[in-house]
């Protein structure tokens, strides 16, 4: 590989690197922005010479984000400043020039490095059949960062994916997802397919959710927060370590769920007792936990036992 063009700050390959191992994904990652960007270039030219600066910030979130997630880190930083703006800048004033150099710098760099990829592709890690792996929602509309999750995490997760509030909702029902991992950019909201917030509380309260997004903005977090998200992370080139947050997401919840469920099977428990021997509440728990002293064994496990053996379930 050419070390000049390596050099190139216009792309970080410490992230294509890392990917090197799944060689055919990588280079569908690398060509799915080079296919993408174009359109989104003419359509952002559009949006300005329409006005429509809603239209304009999601496109260039999209960019950004698109960016990225294939080491594009000049044209990743522009598209951000950008949005930073308070005001989206207008068609004479927003660099579109800018935003097409540096795509095009970086276009050459990816493909040369695209093709560079060895044709042969590893194996990657697959679930033993008695096991069920985690199934994650992954809600997000623009194919490059489908794509970047699923070089991620496809190796140890189920991923099912969403383009929309709409497909998202039905996904959470069809599949029951254990964790979700949601972009807040997928356009505005309509009656039948709720977007960011409005898509991530709901999705909010039925699992864990994280938001993957390349809004900064500390608003947006604190908003996010509000609406039921367990993490909140930025779209980066650093962004190889996404599995550890899930891992941690899901730990937690199994932590949170399980315990749930003991409080649930002692109070099944706490109330037979009460009922079948007449005893006050504290009496009851009490009796739990003397029968567990005796035992040797949680409170918990008599509790189980207990509801086992009357069948109370």
């Amino acid at each position: 590989m050419n070390a000049e063009w390596q050099r190139d700050n216009a792309v970080n390959f410490d992230l294509l690197n890392r990917f090197r191992t799944n060689p055919a994904g990588l280079r569908s990652l690398i060509q799915s922005f080079l296919t993408t960007t174009p359109d989104i270039l003419r359509e952002l030219q559009q949006s300005l010479q329409n006005r429509n600066d809603e239209h304009t910030r999601n496109l260039l979130h999209a960019l950004a984000g698109s960016a990225l997630n294939t080491g594009a880190v000049s044209l990743a930083t522009l598209c951000t400043q950008l949005t930073q703006t308070e005001e989206i800048p207008t068609a004479t004033s927003l660099p579109i020039a800018s935003l097409i150099e540096q795509f095009d710098q970086a276009r050459v760099i990816l493909q040369r490095f695209s093709d560079d990829l060895p044709a042969e592709e590893q194996q990657v890690a697959v679930h033993s059949p008695g096991d069920r792996p985690w199934t994650l929602l992954l809600v997000e509309d623009h194919p490059s960062a489908r794509q970047f999750v699923r070089l991620a995490l496809a190796d140890r997760y189920r991923l099912v994916e969403a383009v929309d509030g709409r497909q998202a909702l039905q996904l959470a029902a069809s599949e029951s997802p254990d964790l979700a991992i949601v972009d807040l950019n997928l356009g505005p909201s309509r009656p039948d397919s709720p977007s960011g917030f409005r898509l991530l509380q709901q999705l909010s309260d039925q699992m864990p959710t994280i938001v993957l997004t390349v809004d900064q903005r500390p608003a947006s977090i604190q908003r996010a927060i509000a609406s039921g998200a367990w993490t909140y992370l930025t779209k980066s080139p650093d962004l190889h370590n996404l599995s550890v947050f899930v891992d941690v997401a899901l730990a937690r919840a199994t932590d949170l769920y399980r315990g749930k469920a003991e409080t649930n099977t002692l109070d099944i428990a706490t109330g037979w007792l009460m009922a079948t021997y007449r005893l006050d509440p504290h009496a009851a728990r009490q009796a739990l936990v003397r029968l567990a002293s005796e035992k040797r064994c949680s409170a918990v496990e008599i509790a189980q036992e207990l509801l086992d053996s009357h069948q109370l379930h």
